[in-house]
């Protein structure tokens, strides 16, 4: 299957009718799901996507980063959001720190819109996917077994209760659960700042 890219006012009525059904979502998502699929960072690599797609059991969950880097972030947006609308309670996408204004105006969303519509259409639909994101739960807890983040858990944030409690806005505790890095190595449960992303922990 070969990518699609939508013309402008489909992609506005699509990101639209998204941000609506995303907007009352929590940050924190309590999945049930028989049999799933976890998918990590797509970056715009419609071939990986496809790939991953193919070979997919039962529901899907997307752990963000779906955006940047590669050539297609529009074709791989515009699908998964797709399948969000379709199969609402079979797909599932978390935020990752590249759906956050900050990164993808850096590293490639923004000028694929901008190549792809143009200034007359690139700008608004950058703002309008941004905006999109911003209602893209932070989190998830799958089968009350699994913790599921693109990050990981930020410091001061000590139970799944404190999550459900948390706003989607990236900001504070919150931002590690986009931010946070693995530490290698370590000796004992602490937090040090992440010089190596300049943002969160490890």
């Amino acid at each position: 299957m070969k990518p699609h890219t939508p013309p402008a006012h489909e992609l506005e009525l699509l990101f639209r009718e998204v941000e609506e059904t995303l907007r009352p979502m929590p940050a924190l998502l309590d999945l049930e799901l028989p049999l799933a699929t976890v998918i990590g960072d797509i970056h715009g690599d419609w071939h990986s996507y496809r790939s991953a797609m193919d070979r997919r059991e039962g529901s899907i969950v997307f752990l963000g980063d779906i955006v940047d880097r590669g050539q297609h972030s529009v074709e791989v947006l515009t699908s998964i959001f797709h399948m969000l609308l379709r199969s609402p309670g079979e797909v599932f996408l978390l935020r990752g720190n590249h759906e956050t204004r900050e990164v993808n105006q850096r590293w490639g969303f923004k000028e694929e819109l901008l190549t792809k519509y143009g200034e007359k259409h690139g700008p608004f639909l950058w703002a309008q996917a941004n905006r999109v994101f911003d209602q893209l739960p932070l989190c998830a807890v799958l089968n009350r077994s699994f913790f599921l983040a693109h990050g990981g858990i930020s410091e001061g944030i000590a139970r799944v209760g404190d999550l459900r409690r948390t706003r989607k806005e990236v900001r504070g505790k919150a931002e590690g659960l986009i931010w946070n890095d693995t530490q290698e190595g370590a000796q004992r449960y602490r937090y040090v700042p992440n010089t190596y992303r300049g943002r969160g922990y490890r």
